[in-house]
């Protein structure tokens, strides 16, 4: 497989969730959901590495530290583009479409509110007189404390059962 040099200039959404039995104030999880109580039938964050783009710069701080050898038998590596750069609520998340109302899970339903954010921070730039952020992956790598740290839950992946959540990667991508 080739490994593409140039940067992902994309940003990739993850799903988490709000555990039974919590509140929207309490620290979310990784999305981890099974369907009539199915083990083949789950959906996860879809955090993982792409191994088809190296490690972009802007990540290099957050992943460098990052000791492979501990996920998926040597399949992953820090080389590698870590997703999702971000995540929302991505589990029972209300749709009404032609007056049919159903529940979402997945990024399906958490990209369009990361994309709503971003769309309120461009208007506020433009409010402002100030251009648009454009392609926000650098600021969010450059201050993660705009972001929530997911370090609740697991994402199977790699021929594991599963990456921990650990403090300071922002996401579920490693162990």
């Amino acid at each position: 497989m080739k490994t593409h040099e140039e940067p992902l200039t994309v940003t990739d959404v993850g799903a988490t969730q709000i555990s039974p039995n919590c509140s929207v104030q309490d620290p979310e999880d990784a999305a981890y959901v099974i369907f009539n109580n199915n083990a083949s039938e789950i959906f996860v964050s879809s955090a993982r590495f792409w191994n088809i783009y190296l490690i972009p710069k802007y990540q290099k701080k957050q992943f460098g530290g990052f000791d492979a050898s501990k996920a998926g038998n040597g399949i992953c590596t820090r080389l590698w583009y870590g997703i999702p750069d971000a995540s929302a609520n991505g589990v029972n998340i209300g749709s009404n479409v032609k007056t049919e109302f159903s529940l979402l899970e997945g990024a399906s339903a958490s990209t369009p509110i990361c994309a709503s954010i971003a769309t309120r921070i461009n208007n506020a730039q433009l409010n402002m007189g100030k251009s648009p952020v454009g392609f926000i992956n650098p600021a969010l790598y450059s201050h993660p404390e705009v972001l929530n740290d997911i370090t609740n839950g697991t994402n199977p992946g790699c021929d594991t059962i599963g990456f921990e959540a650990i403090p300071g990667r922002g996401s579920v991508i490693v162990s």
